[in-house]
């Protein structure tokens, strides 16, 4: 809930004239408020597809990707994993690569087989490569974002220490799974008042979501969290 009043001073010019008792916040104001919303909630829907857990308690909504992979005893296991650094970042990668399923491996798939690591991590492995003197680039490029061809993704929300390679696409044939109800579920916010005698406004929004993987064998993990 908000109070449209304290934000008058910039959505003031825009609003049409008349008694203050039937003041409307204008549809352009709505809109761009309302695109503000949107950024905060793609923002959390990221963690909660990723590392959310399915709970009684406030904010536990649903089981992340990274949470059904490391409770899947399905799921391929890197053993002895530790804390990723800039020494072992390398050895990390071909850990994993060395445990993907041989149909992973082959040449086909290996475009669409995906390492998913932290920003952090991310940024370690471009730092590592521009250290290289005849290999990697120089300091004003980026590195590559691949290890032996396949695609290394970081990603906001996922945890530092923590590798994932599966095969994972925008078709139906990827591994992980993640959706809403509707397709336009996570687009759809209601704007009212909250009583009619109030200044108060409200946003809602009503989804249902959930994500799930198809075969953990198929599905390699890093886990150097300790």
């Amino acid at each position: 809930t908000f109070n449209p009043r304290a934000f008058e001073q910039f959505w003031r010019p825009f609003q049409p004239a008349g008694n203050l008792v039937f003041r409307e916040l204008p549809a352009d104001v709505q809109n761009k408020m309302l695109a503000e919303m949107a950024k905060v909630v793609d923002f959390q829907l990221g963690n909660e597809f990723i590392n959310g857990e399915y709970g009684e308690e406030e904010g536990k909504f649903f089981n992340g990707i990274l949470t059904r992979i490391v409770a899947d005893t399905d799921t391929v296991k890197v053993d002895g994993a530790q804390a990723i650094t800039e020494s072992n970042i390398i050895a990390s990668f071909k850990s994993v690569a060395e445990k993907l399923p041989k149909v992973l491996q082959k040449s086909t798939n290996r475009s669409k087989v995906k390492f998913f690591v932290s920003m952090t991590n991310g940024r370690m492995y471009d730092y590592v490569l521009t250290e290289k003197p005849y290999k990697g680039v120089d300091y004003t490029g980026m590195s590559p974002e691949r290890f032996k061809g396949y695609q290394i993704v970081p990603l906001a929300d996922w945890p530092d220490n923590v590798i994932v390679a599966a095969y994972a696409t925008s078709g139906m044939d990827s591994n992980f799974w993640a959706g809403v109800d509707y397709a336009d579920d996570s687009d759809v916010v209601q704007i009212d008042k909250l009583t009619n005698a109030g200044e108060k406004y409200f946003f809602k929004m009503l989804m249902k979501a959930d994500t799930n993987i198809v075969f953990g064998e198929d599905i390699v993990l890093y886990d150097g969290r300790g």
